[in-house]
């Protein structure tokens, strides 16, 4: 067993779940996510970033809004949690905190 092989797994297992615990708290736009992905100890690319942001958009799960700041310059898209999305994240939370019960208590 290769437990490298294995941390990847995981990895990709909640890095769906974080991200949605981020857009729950307050729509945020992609760079932010990355950042904020970061300070968590969750490095990713935009490349992951972005075709899982496109994903969960055409799932409905999310949705996202161009916003442009006169002082940026430029549009930024932001995106937040659907109604559809805010189920989900209940769920979600609910098998999180079975799994992390159950690891616990096998672990002691």
């Amino acid at each position: 067993m290769n437990v490298e092989t294995w941390k990847i797994q995981i990895k990709k297992g909640y890095l769906e779940y974080y991200l949605l615990l981020l857009l729950e708290q307050k729509e945020r736009y992609g760079f932010e996510i990355l950042e904020q992905l970061k300070d968590g100890d969750v490095v990713i690319t935009e490349g992951t970033l972005y075709p899982m942001l496109s994903r969960l958009s055409k799932e409905l799960v999310i949705e996202g809004r161009w916003v442009t700041d006169q002082t940026l310059g430029h549009p930024r898209k932001y995106y937040r949690l659907t109604k559809k999305g805010t189920a989900i994240i209940e769920d979600m939370k609910k098998e999180w905190e079975k799994m992390s019960n159950a690891i616990q208590t096998i672990g002691g």
